[in-house]
């Protein structure tokens, strides 16, 4: 609902300054209120175990560990052991949830400045439509203190997110350096080793876009 009134008003450009300013302001108090929350949180529940696992093999073998004993988020564990590292040393979350929302807001934008660009719509807002979207994001998660706020399934829940949308921005940009190969091989072991319900839309997902069929309609080939 957040996103639509925002986009309507936007490309109709019947947004007037003052409707610019309240719509910045909302994104600031979310943003705010993001922050307090993650500055007030605190390692709990499966965290502990994950913690420790950290504390006695480091980094890397922790994360072997959980693989060795069929945990399939394999990937998602090194990202949070580099984070238990950092709240080893600071002894605070805040920095992993600032981090966490930044990359979010930026993964957005991302996507929907190349969506805009690829339909021929202006892109002058996308900066304020990426925080109006990330917090719609937030707000329509299915669990937001396992999405975004619980240490360990948001690693794997979150940041899935960020990594989907990152890789939906490259696909559409149909780009073919090395950069956006980096960026899709980075994004698709974070998806596909760090959540696999989501890992499963995505692969379902692009089957029917890169299909023959429908890359008539998309303009997106399986081989680009």
């Amino acid at each position: 609902f957040i996103f639509r009134n925002c986009y309507l008003a936007f490309m109709s450009g019947s947004a007037p300054n003052r409707s610019l300013t309240y719509w910045w302001i909302s994104i600031a108090v979310f943003a705010a209120c993001f922050a307090t929350v993650g500055s007030l949180n605190r390692i709990a529940s499966d965290d502990f175990e994950f913690l420790r696992v950290f504390r006695e093999s480091g980094v890397w073998d922790a994360a072997m560990f959980f693989r060795d004993t069929w945990n399939t988020r394999w990937s998602a564990i090194p990202w949070l052991n580099t984070w238990f590292g950092v709240y080893e040393t600071t002894g605070s979350l805040l920095p992993y949830h600032l981090f966490t929302l930044c990359c979010l807001m930026l993964s957005s934008g991302f996507l929907l400045h190349t969506l805009f660009r690829r339909a021929g719509l202006p892109t002058a807002h996308t900066t304020l439509l990426a925080g109006c979207w990330s917090a719609a994001l937030f707000y329509g998660s299915f669990s937001i203190p396992d999405t975004w706020f619980s240490t360990n399934t948001s690693a794997m829940y979150g940041w899935t997110h960020v990594y989907g949308m990152l890789a939906a921005g490259v696909l559409l940009s149909e780009r073919s350096d090395w950069r956006a190969i980096l960026l899709l091989l980075i994004a698709g072991i974070g998806i596909g080793g760090g959540n696999e319900p989501f890992a499963v839309s995505v692969l379902l997902c692009c089957v029917v876009v890169l299909s023959p069929v429908a890359s008539r309609i998309t303009g997106i080939s399986f081989i680009s």
